[in-house]
């Protein structure tokens, strides 16, 4: 048997430099984010469809436990997407815009429920918490160039 095959099949070589694997980041921001662009829809759609057919909002139940179910699922999607994005790029700015988004959209949800003033600070919110993502995505993607 050659040296070289001795080697290769027996390990009789130097060991390999150990290597830590990150998961990719891109799954939960690209969940989180769809997550908040479902708020958006939700908070823009609804409202739309009301004004535009008045007839058909009377068949559509208010429903007040919907925002706070959405923002159940957001703020730990969002919170743990940005931790891990910033542990890999160590770039705040999008965990604190992410963050900024979610801490207004709770604020909506808590201090002004069910109120036109909800909508417009959720919509502001979310925006702010798809921006974190966004960014998030970029400073992960310039880190692995």
């Amino acid at each position: 048997m050659s040296e070289s095959c001795h080697t290769h099949c027996h390990g009789d070589h130097p060991a390999a430099p150990a290597t830590v694997v990150t998961p990719p980041l891109g799954g939960l921001d690209t969940v989180a984010a769809m997550l908040s662009s479902l708020c958006l829809l939700h908070c823009i759609a609804i409202p739309v469809a009301i004004a535009l057919l008045p007839a058909f909002a009377l068949a559509i139940p208010d429903l007040p436990w919907l925002h706070a179910a959405l923002l159940v699922v957001a703020v730990p999607a969002s919170g743990l997407a940005l931790w891990r994005g910033w542990r890999v790029h160590h770039d705040r700015v999008p965990a604190t815009v992410g963050a900024l988004g979610l801490a207004i959209m709770a604020t909506a949800l808590l201090a002004v429920p069910h109120s036109l003033t909800e909508v417009s600070l959720t919509v502001g919110g979310g925006l702010l918490v798809a921006t974190g993502h966004l960014l998030n995505l970029r400073a992960g993607s310039r880190r692995r160039r």
